[in-house]
């Protein structure tokens, strides 16, 4: 019994309370990204629903739990190096 509590529950009641939290807090303005994946701006609040600009004056009123995240909480992407070419490689353009 106390693996399924430490495997299941309580990664899951860790989840619900982060979500909740993230639900509190967020506010008129927000960029956010729905649980469905839709990019876009917190226009107006309501206790079950928010009504999110998704493009310029393209408002959709959504369940509030749709929310999935917020945008500013999302990690920024590092970007990656491009591999070295191999020896012998020129890409100087020039034929030889």
């Amino acid at each position: 019994m106390i693996p399924f509590y430490l495997f299941i529950v309580l990664p899951q009641r860790r989840q619900s309370q982060a979500a909740s939290s993230m639900h509190a807090r967020i506010v008129a303005g927000d960029e956010i990204i729905t649980t469905s994946g839709i990019y876009g701006t917190i226009v107006r609040l309501e206790d079950e629903t928010a009504d999110v600009e998704i493009a310029p004056a393209i408002v959709i009123t959504i369940a509030r739990r749709a929310i999935g995240r917020l945008v500013a909480d999302m990690p920024i992407p590092q970007p990656q190096s491009l591999p070295e070419p191999p020896n012998g490689s020129d890409h100087s353009g020039e034929e030889g």
